[in-house]
């Protein structure tokens, strides 16, 4: 039975090609992020060969690790969580997410401190 929240994929594909972990977007930014779901907590780790590695205690089952993917990134980064959109993986550990209202360099900082 699907659930009543708000899906955090995009509906449509990316338009560029991913090159390293961050990417600027028109108004946007994009990172590269691999997943580890049934964590024992909720973390970003590091970012490591340009992909940024992320825990989360959430199950890989419909869709949850997902959502929780998105509200942790969105904590970090001081953003709605409706501004973040999983655009490519949504069923892989590696999986493209953007970031709408956010500029290239605020990600970056953000992410690495």
């Amino acid at each position: 039975m699907r659930s009543a929240q708000r899906s955090c994929y995009a509906t449509t594909a990316p338009s560029q090609a991913l090159v390293g972990a961050i990417m600027p977007g028109v108004s946007n930014a994009r990172i590269s992020v691999r997943v580890q779901a049934s964590a024992r907590g909720d973390e970003l780790v590091e970012i490591r060969d340009g992909v940024l590695l992320a825990r989360v205690s959430a199950p890989a089952l419909e869709g949850r690790a997902n959502r929780a993917l998105c509200r942790l990134l969105a904590k970090r980064l001081g953003v709605a969580q409706s501004r973040v959109v999983v655009v490519r993986g949504q069923r892989s550990r590696e999986k493209l997410v953007r970031v709408d209202g956010i500029d290239q360099a605020t990600l970056d900082a953000a992410l690495r401190t």
